[in-house]
């Protein structure tokens, strides 16, 4: 997902300008606090949600890795 997002805005980006261009600096600076929030507010709540219902789905979990270990491959 993050390589998909990041082609994004390097469109986004890439529209303003090419490297060097001072025209893209606003841009730019939209990216790098974009990506401030998503490490440090967005990533640490997505964990977060993941380790809290994980136990819930751990058994089926378990069912579909015993059925793709059985499941033969031609």
């Amino acid at each position: 997902k993050g390589k998909k997002i990041f082609k994004i805005w390097s469109a986004f980006i890439l529209k303003k300008g090419s490297s060097g261009d001072p025209a893209r600096v606003t841009r730019l600076h939209m990216f790098k606090y974009y990506l401030l929030f998503v490490i440090f507010i967005v990533s640490p709540f997505v964990s977060l949600v993941f380790y809290l219902t994980y136990p819930f789905f751990y058994n089926r979990i378990k069912l579909k890795l015993k059925y793709y270990q059985s499941v033969s491959l031609k």
